[in-house]
């Protein structure tokens, strides 16, 4: 492809380097040096670590045609190749990728989905409603990327530009048509997503998280909400959809582009576009009837708690916006049953009721205890640790939480990180009284999933949180094999009612 196509469109201020620059063929792209094959465009991006344009000489060396940079030194000048100029080498690397593999975006439906929780379980329903319809579905989040029978494990919650419109071409030529995907703040501050078309916008909740990156709430929320004013608004797609949960503080902050047509969920507000005429929320799930203009949805679904009849609203109004009827909807979110991480039981003989969840903000251990504590027979044991080098100022809130639902809290080592564990149980247990008899300290995960399973009896509920789908650990800078569904059944095995 010719480099001026490439650029098309991307914010370049110049191009220079060679008699007719825009004619250079380019075979490829990357933001990595290591990668750059000869044919390749490199777009050298300043990041926290790094900056890319350090690496100019080296991508030349290594047979890269051209540069994408923000800034030309006398080095990446006299480098002889041509050199493209923008103010913003993350947007234009967003831009780039969509002209290099010809804007797949724009031949399927995309939704995105972004909020503090809630995205993994919602993108799982949206892409269970379409596949009961028959339709070539793909999925890109947190767990995996997966379509047309292929799946692989996700190492971020959205990938970077270039790795993230390859895939969408590779779904595109295997015959996907839609696709979902979960779409952090951190991939929106990051323009990750901005070359993307997308049909449908949803925003599920904002609490607190991330504030180790965002430093404020309200950064935090702007970086959000650029998926509606920014990313939608630029969507070349005939129609819009911004699918907004109604009951969130923050719904009515969100600047949803003109020709977008706005569809509200709640549990509250009767005006909402889907709104939950009755529910009843049980140990055996949920039971809801939402009023749509599309016609009534009937919800009997086994996944528990409010915080999924509104993954399940929010899903109910993109589909339906998007052509499904409301009897495949309700069929098809009603037997979704299984969402990985995400309150997910292991079976056992034991009367021990185990689950396992991805909470890892207050708000979403809240909104899983909450669910919990209703149906529990006899005592709640919640074990929780948080992640090291991430934001510390909810450490204590999350204590706070599980000590607050809990009959027995055990804190204990999430992801430390570079950080030491213990550090980060002092930051948890500050506002903790010393020798609390419902409290206790044990700093090795599997010592701490250990005790919780032998000191539950029959009646008794165990919440291992903060983990959920992930089965690996990271301690320093090494990635290890440890899965909190794996200990726990270890350890009933152990006590001999596995």
């Amino acid at each position: 492809m010719r480099l001026a196509d490439v650029l098309k469109n991307a914010g370049i201020e110049t191009l220079t380097g060679s008699q007719n620059p825009g004619d250079t063929e380019i075979t490829g792209i990357t933001l990595n040096s290591q990668n750059v094959e000869p044919g390749s465009l490199f777009i050298a991006i300043k990041g926290k670590a790094a900056d890319g344009h350090t690496y100019a000489a080296s991508a030349a060396k290594k047979g890269a045609t051209a540069l994408l940079v923000e800034e030309v030194s006398e080095e990446i000048r006299g480098l002889g190749i041509p050199i493209a100029k923008t103010a913003d080498s993350r947007t234009a690397a967003s831009i780039v990728a969509s002209n290099f593999h010809d804007h797949p975006s724009l031949s399927m439906k995309v939704v995105g989905v972004t909020g503090t929780n809630g995205k993994t379980t919602v993108s799982h329903m949206i892409e269970a409603g379409w596949e009961a319809e028959g339709i070539n579905t793909g999925l890109l989040g947190t767990i995996e990327n997966r379509y047309m029978g292929r799946a692989e494990a996700a190492s971020l919650t959205t990938p970077d530009p270039i790795t993230f419109m390859s895939t969408l071409r590779e779904m595109k030529d295997a015959g996907v048509t839609n696709v979902t995907l979960e779409v952090s703040s951190h991939a929106l501050d990051l323009k990750r997503v901005d070359g993307c078309h997308f049909d449908a916008a949803i925003f599920t909740n904002l609490t607190q998280d991330h504030l180790d990156y965002h430093q404020t709430l309200e950064d935090y929320f702007k970086a959000k909400e650029r998926l509606f004013s920014e990313i939608l608004e630029k969507s070349e797609k005939k129609e819009l959809f911004s699918i907004i949960n109604a009951d969130d503080p923050f719904a009515n902050k969100i600047s949803v582009p003109k020709r977008s047509q706005t569809i509200t969920f709640s549990t509250k507000k009767k005006d909402s576009v889907v709104f939950a005429e009755n529910f009843t929320l049980d140990s055996g799930g949920i039971k809801a009837t939402l009023a749509t203009p599309w016609g009534k949805v009937e919800l009997d679904s086994k996944l528990m708690g409010k915080h999924n009849l509104y993954n399940m609203m929010a899903a109910t109004g993109t589909l339906l916006s998007l052509g499904l009827s409301p009897g495949t909807t309700g069929r098809a979110l009603s037997e979704l049953t299984r969402i990985p991480g995400r309150l997910e039981k292991i079976e056992n003989t034991s009367g021990i009721d185990i689950f396992v969840d991805y909470a890892h903000t207050p708000d979403a251990l809240e909104n899983v205890l909450e669910c919990l504590k209703p149906f529990c027979a006899q005592r709640l044991i919640t074990l929780v640790g948080c992640g090291g080098d991430r934001d510390r100022k909810k450490r204590p809130l999350m204590a706070a939480v599980g000590r607050r639902y809990s009959d027995m809290l055990i804190i204990t080592s999430d992801n430390p990180r570079t950080e030491d564990p213990k550090g980060i149980i002092a930051d948890m247990t500050e506002g903790i009284e010393p020798h609390d008899p419902k409290v206790v300290v044990i700093a090795d995960r599997e010592e701490a999933i250990k005790h919780a399973v032998n000191k539950a009896g029959g009646g008794d509920t165990i919440l291992i949180a903060g983990k959920g789908h992930e089965d690996y650990q990271i301690i320093g800078t090494e990635k290890i094999h440890f899965d909190d569904r794996e200990i726990a059944e270890k350890y009933l095995e152990a006590k001999g009612r596995r």
